[in-house]
């Protein structure tokens, strides 16, 4: 577990943290944010840090991928019961379920309708335009997959030269941390 995770101040600490790790990107570059994982069994902390972050991410407009969908996620459970029926009230799948519902989302059957579950899809293929979609569903994972991995070297070297520049030439040779501008010994 990360040391910011117990701190006592948790989880007001938090948005320093991210803001050190990812999110000065928004207002720095001006690009968007998609964490690539977010998840838990919303219990104890790890109900207290989703009921902190799922709020900060919608405010911040970032985008979430929430981890899993699927039950048998040992560390994390998933959205649906072991048995994947419809979550009932008060289980931590309904929970996870109403905070996630905060946030906005796309209507993957409008864009998927070969997602619909198929007692949907004969009532779906009845009220769809005629014409082809511009792009498949598998494309759509595939190209968005793509984005997050191109996005996250672009961060990654954005934060190599934001540490890079924390430091400053000696004139042995060396390097000294640099701390508001001013070098320090």
């Amino acid at each position: 577990m990360q040391h910011y995770f117990e701190a006592p101040n948790f989880p007001d600490n938090m948005p320093a943290v991210w803001n050190d790790h990812f999110a000065f990107a928004q207002e720095e570059l001006g690009i968007s944010i998609v964490i690539g994982e977010i998840g838990g069994d919303y219990s104890g902390e790890d109900r207290r840090w989703q009921d902190w972050a799922i709020p900060y991410v919608k405010k911040r407009g970032f985008g979430i991928f929430y981890f899993a969908l699927n039950p048998d996620s040992e560390d994390t459970g998933g959205l649906v019961p072991k048995d994947w029926s419809v979550p009932k009230e008060g289980s931590p799948e309904f929970d996870k379920l109403k905070a996630l519902s905060e946030l906005p989302s796309t209507n993957v059957f409008s864009i998927c309708s070969a997602c619909r579950p198929s007692s949907e899809q004969n009532s779906a293929q009845a009220s769809k335009p005629a014409g082809k979609p511009l792009i498949g569903a598998v494309d759509a994972v595939l190209l968005a997959a793509v984005l997050l991995v191109v996005s996250a070297a672009g961060l990654m070297r954005l934060r190599k030269g934001r540490r890079r520049a924390a430091t400053v030439p000696t004139s042995d040779g060396t390097e000294e941390e640099e701390e508001g501008g001013v070098p320090q010994p």
